[in-house]
């Protein structure tokens, strides 16, 4: 078997609409990654990102075939998670490095700025976890919080009450004197 040599270019291909969109389509319907055109278009990455900063239509090309790609990996992970053998660690690791999945999310509390005290904090959250917004762990997390903010609250409060009672001992003191 023999190997012939390739050729390489010196200069990256000019960009082609009527080539490299649908190429783009294709490999990212598949699930595939900018590496994988990469390959496919014989490109760079740089040139990749390029053509997506200088070609308004490669751009949205772009943004519809990472969709495409999610939509690829979620159907492969909703197909196959009971399967045995199933990568679960592989699988989300994709999910979070392609498509920012985390496991971590950003909750938002109705009317918790407006709480006054600790236990109206905590009836909120506990709201919001009977109309299953929020799981047992991100409970847990978010009572510590509430609690560790009411423990340094009071502390401060303390430590006020402490400082002002000391000064009123000062002035009764001198009073006396």
């Amino acid at each position: 078997m023999s190997l012939k040599k390739e050729r390489f270019q010196t200069k990256p291909p000019k960009y082609v609409s009527s080539i490299h969109l649908p190429l783009l389509d294709e490999i990212f319907s598949r699930g595939k990654s900018i590496a994988s055109f990469c390959v496919a278009a014989k490109i760079v990455r740089t040139t990749f990102h390029n053509w997506v900063e200088q070609y308004p239509d490669f751009e949205e090309a772009y943004e519809l075939a990472t969709s495409k790609a999610q939509v690829y990996w979620e159907e492969y992970g909703a197909n196959n998670m009971m399967t045995p053998g199933f990568n679960y660690s592989w699988w989300a690791s994709i999910m979070r490095n392609r498509f920012g999945y985390t496991e971590h999310r950003k909750i938002k509390i109705k009317g918790i700025d407006q709480a006054k005290t600790a236990m109206d904090k905590y009836n909120l959250v506990l709201k919001e976890v009977s109309e299953g917004q929020i799981t047992a762990h991100e409970l847990k997390q978010l009572v510590e919080s509430i609690l560790a903010g009411t423990k340094i609250l009071e502390h401060t409060e303390l430590c006020a009450d402490v400082k002002e009672l000391q000064e009123r001992v000062k002035e009764q003191q001198t009073e006396n004197n």
